[in-house]
């Protein structure tokens, strides 16, 4: 028994010899893999922190809107006779755009004013028979009402003659048209919808809390989606005095400034109000800032590494942002491929794509 066990203590410590080598093999490889892995240097992109001027932007989006539309309605009943206009054309205010069977009313409108003028000559024989003493006052006077009353049915008649001629309340561009040649009509029915796509507004509501940074004549940028690489220019008309106490928002009117700008109502914008801006202060790119927990912090290059530090920040626009305390002008910073980086981090540096200034 005891030979037995002798036997297995043996094979046992010889064993250990070779289980021991194992494991310290493995481990020499992590390390040498953690090594390597840490003397290979990390891909990124750097940038300067430079001094310039800074604009603070507030971005809202909206919908342009033409800020005159007309529906244009029959003012009488009738047939259509004449469709003057198609969707899409260009029309002056007062412009005829449909005509309307009128042969009815230009009878009444005749029958009128020969009715008038029957009158207006009887009222002479009158007058020279009443300055004579020949014509009763009475008489006289009814004969004047008369006169009156047809002068009034006269210049009705040529009204409503006139409504069969259908005009363009405003200047613009035809936007529905809503009706066929040789629809009966009955008054006040829409014909047509005419906009004016030369004055333009956006409308967007701001919080309460925002509007200190905002008035009247103030330059607004607005961009459409559905026109790249285009900033066509605008400023506020009002800011509303009212609070929507629903909302807790104000509402911003803002108009385009150029009329010939190629924006359309319907357009889905993207609007830029500068409202503060700083001269002469330090700026670095805004993805070169990493924020957590309320503290924001750069990674600052020195000698092929990196070190994590936290500074102070104050404006913001698109691409920049202000640093009042913490770093240095001409400090190189990474700006792309911060994932990963802990301070000591060696990095191969790739510079930055020339910015547009802030």
């Amino acid at each position: 028994m005891n030979r037995a066990w002798t036997v297995v203590a043996l094979l046992m410590s010889a064993a250990m010899p070779i289980i021991s080598g194992c494991g310290r093999g493995q481990a020499d490889t992590v390390e040498a893999a953690n090594a390597a892995s840490e003397s290979t240097p990390l891909p990124v992109v750097v940038d300067y922190a430079h001094i310039g001027p800074i604009h603070a932007v507030y971005a809202a989006t909206g919908n342009i809107e033409a800020l005159e539309r007309a529906q244009v309605v029959a003012r009488i009943e009738g047939e259509i006779r004449e469709l003057l206009v198609e969707e899409g054309d260009t029309v002056e205010a007062g412009q005829i755009l449909a005509r309307l069977e009128a042969s009815r009313l230009s009878l009444r409108a005749t029958q009128a004013r020969a009715e008038l003028e029957k009158l207006r000559q009887e009222y002479k024989r009158n007058l020279q028979l009443h300055e004579r003493g020949l014509v009763s006052p009475r008489d006289y006077e009814d004969l004047s009402f008369q006169v009156d009353a047809a002068t009034a049915a006269y210049k009705l008649a040529m009204l409503e003659l006139s409504y069969a001629e259908v005009r363009a309340p405003i200047s613009g561009i035809v936007s529905e048209r809503l009706v066929k040649t040789g629809n009966r009509l009955v008054e006040g029915e829409q014909l047509f919808v005419v906009t004016n796509t030369q004055k333009l507004v956006a409308y967007i509501h701001v919080p309460q809390a925002e509007l200190g940074k905002f008035a009247a004549d103030q330059d607004v940028a607005i961009r459409a989606d559905a026109l790249p690489g285009n900033e066509y220019a605008g400023r506020i008309a009002r800011v509303s005095p009212i609070v929507d106490a629903a909302t807790g928002t104000a509402k911003l009117t803002v108009t385009v400034a150029d009329p010939a700008a190629a924006l359309r109502p319907g357009m889905f914008v993207r609007l830029g109000m500068v409202y503060d801006t700083h001269a002469d202060t330090l700026l670095v790119p805004r993805e070169a800032l990493d924020e957590e927990d309320g503290e924001a912090r750069v990674w600052v290059v020195e000698n092929d590494t990196v070190t994590g530090r936290l500074v102070t920040t104050g404006l913001r626009s698109e691409e920049w942002i202000e640093i009042t305390s913490g770093l240095r002008e001409g400090e190189r910073l990474v700006v792309k491929g911060q994932q990963g980086l802990r301070d000591g981090t060696r990095i191969a540096a790739m510079a930055s794509a020339q910015r547009p200034k802030a």
